[in-house]
């Protein structure tokens, strides 16, 4: 997706006036350059290459900073910030230039071919023998694995990467397996983290399906349609950080979900149990969801367990920290009035 030149004026006042990501003014261009060796090798890519490339594959070197630049100026017309995934559509561009560093003509004899393939084998065992020997290290000095990787080995490998990308111009067998290699263990880390926690693990989808748990412990009491309206009290994500942290999470969660074309104006997000009591006596919910802190409290007061078990189905999940009130069919609700003075406990 993108837009015109001439559609950027519409695109502060429609969208970034209103969105805001991360701090502003934000260095974000510094932590490019240096949290993400594949920006630097672009660029090292670039200027090995700046003769060699016709002016239209120079042009496409220049994208990534145009995209600098804009979020930049951005920065100056409204408070829209920027964080590194927004820089994401500029990595395949920045990908096509980085293997342009390492300029090497494969050899043709097969005895040169055997010696370069001996290299690459040599650095690969070493590679290998970094990558477990990495856990034990950081252990021994005291740090964690991560910080020590990220505050130690990738520091020293950019480093040593670099030398030799940007001093080396015509690489033989041992300097091209030598920054082969230490690409290749650059991007162990990263790689091994995603193995470990995307698909090994799958920390991710754990985490999603227990922020989701309200609506799935519930879900074959939950019915969509266009009028469905729905209460959720904002001490389930206060105290348990289930649904997200506001009205546009929860709406995000429900659609993901239940595959259902669900809007804001189908659910009411409280964060007063004054105001949750009123909205559940009001007959205007289907579905009703709070925690057990405000189920004790609603329920504490003398009748309101009774009365609004007339009207609706009362459920708990297992754990009995959630509270699931769907409304019975047909039915509608006193409209009591409450007293403002009312105070729970």
């Amino acid at each position: 997706m993108g837009f015109r030149i001439s559609e950027y004026k519409l695109f502060i006042q429609g969208y970034a006036e209103n969105f805001f990501v991360g701090h502003v003014p934000y260095d974000y261009f510094r932590e490019l350059l240096t949290s993400f060796p594949i920006f630097l090798l672009f660029l090292i890519g670039g200027f090995h290459n700046g003769e060699r490339i016709g002016r239209r594959e120079k042009v496409i070197w220049f994208i990534p900073f145009v995209l600098v630049i804009a979020l930049t100026i951005t920065y100056t017309q409204s408070p829209f910030g920027t964080i590194p995934r927004v820089l994401f559509p500029i990595f395949p561009l920045m990908c096509m230039f980085v293997p342009q560093s390492l300029i090497y003509d494969l050899p043709i004899e097969k005895m040169e071919k055997i010696y370069l393939a001996i290299a690459i084998g040599v650095g690969m065992i070493l590679v290998t023998g970094a990558i477990v020997i990495y856990p034990h290290v950081s252990y021994a000095v005291g740090w964690d694995f991560t910080d020590f990787t990220n505050s130690f080995v990738v520091d020293v490998l950019i480093s040593a990467v670099l030398v030799v990308l940007a001093w080396v111009r015509n690489y033989k067998k041992m300097s091209f397996a030598l920054a082969l290699c230490g690409i290749i263990l650059l991007a162990a880390q990263p790689f091994q983290n995603n193995y470990t926690y995307v698909i090994l693990y799958r920390t991710g989808q754990k985490f999603y399906y227990q922020r989701i748990s309200p609506f799935s412990d519930f879900s074959n009491l939950i019915q969509f349609t266009p009028s469905m309206k729905m209460l959720i009290s904002l001490d389930i994500s206060n105290s348990y950080q289930l649904l997200g942290r506001g009205l546009d999470d929860m709406v995000g969660l429900f659609d993901l979900y239940f595959d259902n074309p669900a809007v804001r104006t189908n659910f009411t997000v409280v964060d007063d149990r004054h105001q949750l009591l009123r909205d559940v006596f009001s007959s205007s919910y289907d579905y009703v969801f709070m925690t057990s802190g405000d189920w004790n409290s609603i329920s504490k007061l003398p009748n309101n367990e009774s009365q609004i078990s007339m009207f609706y189905n009362v459920k708990s999940n297992d754990s009995g920290e959630i509270y699931f009130l769907q409304k019975k069919i047909n039915i509608t609700c006193c409209n009591t009035r409450m007293d403002e003075k009312i105070t729970f406990r």
